[in-house]
């Protein structure tokens, strides 16, 4: 099967007015308009020219424009010194001799410091100073203020009374109206406990399982006082007792239970 090729474009050269033809796709990268290479170096030495003054030896000269840009100099000489200078120097960081490379941050167009390290640490202006949680000394900037070398240290210096939300360890539950006073267990999640919990734990010495449960029995969960609270085993005997399949309690055993 033959294969149609796109049509090619008819052009004038711009020199020496020869028609020709090219490839639309090549029309479309070239400006200008030439027939042959010999065309196109008598259109470049043809160019317009303009008079510009050498950055180092201050000449004025005419040449023509540098892809589109004034010429700096008039010379390689001229340009050879004004090129940045390579010469082996003393970083001012370390103190160790090194040769510099190009580099575009700097004035003279070299870099003042032996490695990325020197140049990070001269642009350090803050301090260390120690972890108010865990002692590590830390860098930290002026404009920060850190006071803690991580946000794990952070989020442990600044709980409990430390905390700017602390509001004295104590709350009043609105759904059950229970209170719950701050207690931090190694073994458990949560920072709270209820007040009632408190009151029988010292009372029998340790800290209560999850299924030991602690129930009022007048009922009134604000009050907490040793002799309103009755110890419940298991959730078994809990609910057997608010449902009445047990009797329930008359009086606190909370001297006798272990």
């Amino acid at each position: 099967m033959r294969r149609n090729y796109p049509a090619r474009i008819h052009l004038k050269c711009e020199v020496c007015e020869t028609e020709f033809t090219r490839q639309p796709s090549l029309v479309k990268k070239v400006k200008r308009s030439f027939c042959s290479k010999n065309c196109a170096d008598i259109a470049q030495t043809t160019a317009p020219r303009f008079n510009f003054k050498c950055e180092v030896c201050k000449k004025v000269f005419r040449d023509t424009k540098d892809h589109g840009a004034d010429r700096r100099f008039c010379s390689r000489d001229c340009f050879s010194a004004n090129a940045p200078d390579f010469s082996e120097k003393e970083c001012p960081e370390c103190g160790n001799l090194f040769t510099p490379i190009r580099s575009v941050h700097t004035t003279d167009g070299v870099s003042k410091h032996c490695s990325k390290k020197c140049y990070s640490d001269s642009q350090k202006n803050g301090e260390e100073r120690p972890c108010l949680n865990c002692g590590k000394n830390f860098y930290t900037n002026p404009s920060h203020d850190n006071t803690c070398c991580s946000l794990k240290c952070k989020a442990e210096y600044y709980s409990g009374s430390t905390s700017h939300k602390w509001k004295g360890g104590k709350f009043l539950s609105e759904a059950t109206g229970h209170k719950f006073v701050a207690l931090e267990r190694p073994d458990r999640v949560g920072k709270y406990v209820a007040e009632h919990r408190m009151v029988a734990m010292k009372h029998i010495g340790r800290l209560l399982e999850q299924w030991e449960k602690v129930i009022h029995l007048n009922n009134l969960p604000d009050d907490n006082r040793p002799e309103n609270l009755y110890i419940c085993g298991t959730n078994s005997q809990m609910r057997k007792l608010f449902n009445g399949t047990l009797p329930w309690p008359k009086k606190s055993n909370l001297k006798e239970y272990k």
